[in-house]
Protein backbone atom coordinates (compact mmCIF):
# COMPACT_ATOMS: atom_id res chain seq x y z
CA UNK A 1 0.00 0.00 0.00
CA UNK A 2 1.31 3.37 -0.66
CA UNK A 3 1.56 6.35 1.19
CA UNK A 4 0.42 9.34 0.17
CA UNK A 5 1.07 12.59 0.72
CA UNK A 6 -2.33 14.73 1.58
CA UNK A 7 -2.32 18.76 1.26
CA UNK A 8 -5.29 21.15 0.37
CA UNK A 9 -6.23 24.31 -1.04
CA UNK A 10 -7.34 26.70 0.64
CA UNK A 11 -10.41 26.96 -1.17
CA UNK A 12 -10.85 23.22 0.15
CA UNK A 13 -9.82 24.01 4.18
CA UNK A 14 -12.58 27.09 4.28
CA UNK A 15 -14.84 24.80 3.01
CA UNK A 16 -14.43 22.32 4.95
CA UNK A 17 -14.89 24.24 8.39
CA UNK A 18 -17.91 25.58 6.78
CA UNK A 19 -19.11 21.99 6.95
CA UNK A 20 -17.98 21.45 10.13
CA UNK A 21 -20.03 24.62 11.61
CA UNK A 22 -22.90 23.99 9.78
CA UNK A 23 -23.75 20.54 8.01
CA UNK A 24 -22.60 18.05 10.76
CA UNK A 25 -23.68 15.00 8.80
CA UNK A 26 -21.70 15.76 5.99
CA UNK A 27 -18.40 17.01 7.59
CA UNK A 28 -18.37 13.53 9.60
CA UNK A 29 -18.88 12.13 5.86
CA UNK A 30 -16.21 14.05 4.44
CA UNK A 31 -13.88 12.24 7.32
CA UNK A 32 -14.47 8.92 6.38
CA UNK A 33 -14.00 9.48 2.64
CA UNK A 34 -10.95 11.09 3.02
CA UNK A 35 -9.76 8.29 5.17
CA UNK A 36 -11.15 6.31 2.04
CA UNK A 37 -9.32 8.24 -0.80
CA UNK A 38 -6.03 7.93 1.77
CA UNK A 39 -6.08 3.72 1.31
CA UNK A 40 -7.65 3.87 -2.39
CA UNK A 41 -7.73 6.97 -3.83
CA UNK A 42 -9.17 5.48 -7.20
CA UNK A 43 -12.24 3.45 -5.76
CA UNK A 44 -14.21 3.35 -2.01
CA UNK A 45 -16.81 5.00 -0.38
CA UNK A 46 -18.57 8.26 -2.14
CA UNK A 47 -18.87 6.55 -5.94
CA UNK A 48 -15.44 7.85 -6.81
CA UNK A 49 -15.68 9.17 -10.09
CA UNK A 50 -12.68 10.76 -12.40
CA UNK A 51 -13.21 14.11 -14.16
CA UNK A 52 -13.81 13.96 -18.09
CA UNK A 53 -11.87 16.40 -19.96
CA UNK A 54 -9.15 17.33 -17.23
CA UNK A 55 -5.14 16.88 -18.45
CA UNK A 56 -4.88 15.84 -14.71
CA UNK A 57 -5.94 13.35 -12.98
CA UNK A 58 -8.68 14.76 -11.24
CA UNK A 59 -11.44 12.93 -9.38
CA UNK A 60 -14.56 13.90 -6.97
CA UNK A 61 -16.36 11.79 -4.68
CA UNK A 62 -20.15 12.43 -3.14
CA UNK A 63 -20.39 13.56 0.32
CA UNK A 64 -24.09 13.88 0.04
CA UNK A 65 -26.73 15.05 -2.81
CA UNK A 66 -25.38 18.63 -3.31
CA UNK A 67 -21.89 18.35 -1.98
CA UNK A 68 -18.72 16.40 -3.61
CA UNK A 69 -15.30 16.13 -2.86
CA UNK A 70 -12.53 17.17 -5.91
CA UNK A 71 -9.29 16.19 -4.98
CA UNK A 72 -6.10 15.70 -7.60
CA UNK A 73 -4.41 12.80 -7.42
CA UNK A 74 -0.26 13.29 -8.34
CA UNK A 75 0.62 9.51 -8.70
CA UNK A 76 4.97 10.56 -9.71
CA UNK A 77 5.04 12.44 -6.48
CA UNK A 78 2.44 10.29 -4.32
CA UNK A 79 0.70 13.19 -3.62
CA UNK A 80 -3.54 13.87 -3.14
CA UNK A 81 -4.20 17.46 -3.40
CA UNK A 82 -7.98 18.49 -1.64
CA UNK A 83 -9.18 21.18 -4.19
CA UNK A 84 -12.61 21.74 -2.69
CA UNK A 85 -15.65 20.12 -0.74
CA UNK A 86 -18.26 22.20 -0.58
CA UNK A 87 -21.33 22.40 -3.43
CA UNK A 88 -21.17 20.67 -7.01
CA UNK A 89 -18.29 20.80 -9.83
CA UNK A 90 -21.21 22.03 -12.13
CA UNK A 91 -22.27 25.01 -9.84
Amino acid sequence: MKNWEFSFTRLFVKQKAFLKKNNRNASDKLGHILLSIRDTPRNGLGKPERLKYQDREIWSRRIDKSNRVIYEIIEEEGAIIGISCLGHYDD
